[in-house]
């Protein structure tokens, strides 16, 4: 009952001000733990405006969590693309190199708000470039 108290409380904080990164990491770990990866991500791809910012926005806690996040998402709909890109490129992302981490969230959250791709597109385009 605590947790989806506390779960409400941030989703009302997060729509009041998309700009609060941990109550929006805080929410997108409970969709996270919930299994629900595709709002746990989108959360995170509405806490930057990726077209105006550059990667000095990024918190090592926000990489931690989208870095998370989207490995699971990636299992989850890669579980039935047949090909061997799938293994070698399980981790898509650099995460030493935190301006082209900037960038790859940049063309996910373009994907996923300008063009309305779904996550398994997404990935499935990420695998076969």
């Amino acid at each position: 009952f605590l947790r989806k108290e506390k779960k409400m409380e941030y989703l009302n904080i997060f729509q009041k001000s998309k700009i609060f990164e941990e109550h929006a990491i805080n929410l997108s770990n409970f969709y996270f733990n919930e299994k629900n990866y595709d709002k746990a991500f989108d959360i995170l791809l509405n806490v930057h405006n990726y077209n105006i910012k550059d990667s000095s926005c990024l918190s090592n806690l926000y990489i931690n969590t989208f870095l998370k996040v989207s490995e699971n998402l990636f299992d989850t709909y890669t579980i039935n693309l047949e090909n061997e890109n799938v293994t070698t490129k399980k981790y898509i992302f650099e995460k030493n190199n935190k301006a082209h981490l900037f960038y790859q969230f940049k063309i996910i959250s373009w994907l996923r708000k300008e063009k309305g791709m779904d996550y398994y597109n997404i990935y499935k385009r990420i695998l076969y470039e």
